[in-house]
């Protein structure tokens, strides 16, 4: 039986009232609930530098220079490489947090079933999302799939690693990095799994940051939809982690 754990990354705190969730915390809510009745742990990852402020959304340092540039979508890496060394799960499942699992139903090993073979990581095509100019057929670093062994380990730790400065603090960040760095060297599957659209019964829903006016009138309707209770977020597998004292060599 595969050991999965499901995780997101953000900067900002979990919160527990629905009048004052922004989507960060709606999105916990659904994406541990699918976990729950699937049978994955989940984690949420809180990476801050030294102390949260969350006045900045710079919150990593850059390997190549030792300066603190990197805008916190790059702090997802660290988060995945926090669960990699746990050393405990056969897969790690990242998922921002503007994005659902959304048909209960639908399990990862199916996913995994489907797309995997023999490769470590499994990408959703970003082709869909135009807003983003990203090449045809590619991978969304929105969500992933990593089998975990020594090689995706160390393409993640490669990933971070990427000498991108101009993409520290602008979009698309360690998207870019992986389009047009670190994609190549990867043993991966780019699935064209829907994900951007609606579609029903899918596997995944993603808001990217088009729809982003969308995203808690949404997350809130799936919340009220599944009966679940955001109170609930107090009892997650939440972990805060500082990325400074976190290895980044290469």
């Amino acid at each position: 039986m595969k050991k999965i754990a499901v995780i997101m990354s953000d900067d900002r705190y979990l919160v527990t009232n629905l009048q004052d969730a922004n989507y960060n915390s709606l999105s916990a809510s659904i994406n541990s609930n699918y976990c729950k009745v699937n049978g994955y742990d989940f984690i949420y990852y809180q990476p801050y530098y030294k102390s949260v402020d969350l006045t900045s959304h710079t919150n990593c340092v850059d390997p190549n220079n030792n300066n603190l540039v990197r805008h916190s979508a790059w702090s997802k890496l660290l988060s995945t490489l926090k669960a990699i060394e746990l050393g405990i799960y056969d897969y790690i499942v990242y998922i921002d947090t503007d994005a659902i699992l959304r048909t209960i139903n639908y399990r990862i090993e199916t996913i995994i079933d489907k797309y995997l073979g023999n490769n470590e990581f499994i990408f959703f095509d970003n082709s869909p999302n135009f807003l983003t100019k990203g090449p045809e057929n590619s991978a969304c670093s929105g969500f992933y799939i990593l089998k975990v062994n020594n090689k995706s380990r160390q393409d993640i730790i490669d990933w971070y690693n990427v000498d991108l400065p101009y993409f520290n603090t602008t979009p698309f960040w360690e998207q870019s990095a992986l389009w047009f760095n670190i994609l190549k060297s990867l043993n991966v599957t780019i699935a064209p799994e829907p994900h951007f659209d609606e579609v029903p019964g899918q596997f995944l829903r993603h808001l990217h940051s088009g729809t982003a006016g969308l995203r808690v009138p949404y997350f809130t309707e799936v919340i009220k939809e599944l009966n679940l209770d955001i109170k609930n977020n107090k009892n997650l597998n939440y972990i805060q982690y500082d990325t400074s004292i976190l290895p980044y060599s290469k």
